[in-house]
């Protein structure tokens, strides 16, 4: 059992003023089956053999998930913050993760999770990403927590027993393991000092990174990861780093208080994939100058069999989809979605080279509809009198770096061009998607 957990619906949680030690170990991911039961009629059979039979299969699966699979979230395990009464709870949505063991975490419905018993004590603690020598004058600051799941197994239907093998007076046994997702959460200073491998549990780009701290070769004697699991969280799978805001006299979670950066995610099945499924141009044909104005409107347009997220700024909060396109004063502070960076369109210019075609100012990429890319050519492009300055008899070039632009569900849309032909995708998270036509003057 987890130590003082609640059970609640199939799964367990606890909050971070718990005992972590079990938590933060996890049960250990157990051996790799090497003997499989031989059948023959007549074969006297016991619990034993049974035993084996499942742990065999079990272990053996279990390997596959992590040697060909990996670790991490398979999908869901959203966090978001709970009620504005209940500023120390979060919210995590149902999901599924795989952990360094190759073992399946199933949460099967909507579990609410409480980050810290009021009231919160302050100390000086420096901010996430900084050490205690880079970091600025001490301030009060409210520590970091970090929620993450882990496997569980219970013993639970105690039912008679007719023959004990070891010749006790127990007569009662366990007649089912139930597989639970543990859900924890632990102050992030305290993970490091109750379990090493925590230093390497949440780690973002350009955050606490040490260089070529892998090795490479034949010394790896132990072959980390292979027949010895890597186990940077301790067996659990990490969901969110949460750092509470002060709100008056009280500290609360919202949104911005979630750090998801760290997560862990496995590549989503392919049925999974958002994909590009139309343009409004010909990939290869030719358009004209008047069609491009007239019946295209100067746009360009590119669909998506999904909704998409809005663009946003590095550091904030993730949009959800149907949020309103807001244009940043500073080109280039979008991070992630449709915008200037990630929806580009070159044409050949006047020296031959490749030129960036600039989008109208008032309106630059930006997504439509929730699924709709639109790019707008600047009119002084699209003048029939300006024979010199128009783009007519030029061939343009369309780009959109799909790695950058996320669906409604987090993933980077599949966005690979292959054959030229619709719905885009070669199974992948990410790509770039590329298509060019000519426009001519008739």
């Amino acid at each position: 059992m987890c130590a003082q957990e609640h059970t609640q619906a199939g799964h367990q949680h606890h909050t971070a003023d718990h005992d972590h030690q079990d938590n933060c170990c996890g049960p250990q991911c157990g051996a790799i089956a090497d003997q499989r039961n031989r059948y023959y009629t007549g074969k006297y059979m016991t619990a034993r053999d049974f035993r084996d039979e499942q742990e065999y299969f079990l272990s053996h699966h279990h390997l596959h998930n992590r040697l060909m699979h990996g670790w991490g979230i398979v999908c869901g395990l959203h966090v978001t913050p709970h009620r504005d009464d209940c500023p120390n709870y979060v919210v995590v949505s149902p999901g599924i993760a795989i952990d360094c063991c190759g073992r399946e975490i199933v949460l099967h419905e909507r579990a609410v999770v409480q980050v810290w018993e009021p009231p919160m004590q302050t100390k000086e603690t420096p901010p996430y990403g900084q050490t205690a020598q880079t970091a600025p004058a001490p301030a009060q600051l409210a520590p970091a927590y970090l929620l993450y799941v882990h496997y569980h197994e219970e013993a639970i239907e105690c039912v008679p027993a007719l023959y004990a093998e070891d010749c006790s007076a127990k007569r009662l046994e366990a007649n089912r393991i139930h597989e639970i997702a543990c859900l924890a959460v632990i102050p992030w200073d305290e993970a490091h000092q109750k379990d090493p491998r925590f230093a390497a549990c949440w780690v973002q780009p350009g955050v606490n990174l040490e260089p070529c701290s892998k090795g490479c070769g034949a010394e790896d004697e132990k072959a980390e990861g292979c027949v010895e699991p890597d186990c940077p969280c301790a067996a659990g799978v990490p969901l969110a780093l949460i750092t509470p805001t002060r709100d008056g006299d009280v500290y609360r979670v919202n949104q911005s208080s979630i750090a998801l950066g760290g997560r862990k995610t496995l590549p989503p099945p392919q049925e999974y994939l958002t994909r590009i499924v139309s343009t409004n141009w010909p990939h290869g044909g030719a358009v004209s100058l008047q069609y491009l104005r007239e019946t295209m409107n100067g746009r360009l347009e590119i669909r998506f069999d999904r909704k998409l997220r809005a663009p946003y700024r590095k550091g904030a909060p993730l949009p959800t989809a149907g949020e309103p396109y807001q244009l940043d004063d500073n080109e280039g502070d979008e991070a992630i979605g449709i915008n200037r960076q990630t929806f580009s369109v070159q044409y050949v210019g006047t020296q031959d080279d490749l030129e960036f075609l600039r989008s109208e100012r008032r309106s630059p990429p930006h997504l439509e509809e929730d699924c709709l890319a639109v790019f707008s050519v600047r009119p002084d492009k699209l003048d029939p009198e300006d024979r010199a300055g128009n783009i007519a008899g030029n061939t343009i070039y369309v780009s959109l770096k799909c790695n950058f632009v996320l669906d409604c569900n987090g993933n980077p849309v599949d966005g690979d061009y292959l054959c030229g032909t619709f719905p885009t995708g070669d199974g992948v998270a990410g790509g770039t998607f590329e298509s060019w036509f000519r426009v001519t003057y008739d």
